[in-house]
C-alpha cells in the first residue's frame, strides 16, 4: 500500500486575484477594519491559504511596528522629557510677557 508524504499532497486552491489584492490593500487603508481584517482573517476567518498567511505576516509587522514604537517614545520621553517641560514653561512666559 501506497500512501502519499505530506510534502506530496498538492493543494487545488485559486490564487487570489490582482482585483482581490487590491480590494484587500483598499481594505487594509482603513484604520480600524485593517486590524479587525487581519485578525480574523489570520485566525482562519477565510477560505484561501494565501490571505491567512498574509494577514498573519501582517500581524507580525503590526507587532513589530507597535514594539518599536512604544519603545522608540519611551526612550525620547526619557531623553528628552526634561526639555519639553522648560520648552512649555518658555513659551508661557513668553506668551504671558506679550499678553501683559
Amino acid at each position: 500500500m501506497y500512501v502519499a508524504s505530506p510534502a506530496a499532497v498538492v493543494y487545488q486552491e485559486e490564487p487570489i486575484s490582482t482585483g482581490g489584492y487590491i480590494g484587500i490593500l483598499l481594505l487594509l487603508m482603513l484604520p480600524i477594519v485593517n486590524l479587525v481584517c487581519v485578525i480574523i482573517w489570520a485566525c482562519g476567518g477565510c477560505r484561501k491559504h494565501n490571505k491567512t498567511n498574509l494577514a498573519r505576516a501582517l500581524l507580525v509587522w503590526m507587532l513589530i511596528g507597535t514594539v518599536l514604537a512604544v519603545l522608540i517614545f519611551l526612550a525620547g520621553s526619557l531623553l528628552f522629557g526634561d526639555q519639553i517641560e522648560a520648552l512649555k514653561e518658555f513659551g508661557s512666559q513668553i506668551s504671558g510677557g506679550i499678553v501683559e
